[in-house]
């Protein structure tokens, strides 16, 4: 009897392991998809940075999304002050991909990542000599 629970615990668990592996891999599939969508988006806020000198409008910027057949574009934010000379670009992200621009958002509730976000995308790098 220990022997066939034994056989079925092992089953169980290459099952459980095979699900997770299948899931991570979805999970990778969809944020690459996203990252390459979010690297074309951010080229095109920093551009508009540098062409008008302030953050796109919320209107240019759901343009964008559309021009780069972006999946799920409620899921992509542009949060910019008033004046739109700061501003945050989020997208969304569910591993933590260490190449990927920004940082990771975990919720509050459930520690897990739902997107990434770069803080002031537009702004140039200092160069330290």
């Amino acid at each position: 009897m220990t022997k066939k629970w034994n056989s079925i615990i092992k089953i169980v668990i290459l099952l459980i392991v095979l699900m997770m592996v299948v899931s991570l891999r979805s999970l990778y599939q969809r944020d690459s998809v996203n990252l390459e969508k979010a690297r074309l988006v951010l080229k095109e806020i920093q551009k508009t940075c540098e062409s008008e000198g302030i953050y796109p409008s919320e209107p240019q910027f759901r343009e964008v999304l559309k021009m780069k057949a972006v999946n799920d574009p409620s899921e992509w934010f542009l949060f910019t002050s008033e004046n739109r000379q700061k501003g945050s670009f989020q997208y969304p992200m569910n591993l933590p991909i260490l190449w990927a621009p920004g940082k990771a958002k975990i919720s509050e509730f459930i520690p897990m990542i739902y997107a990434f976000i770069v803080v002031n995308p537009c702004e140039k790098k200092k160069v330290t000599k």
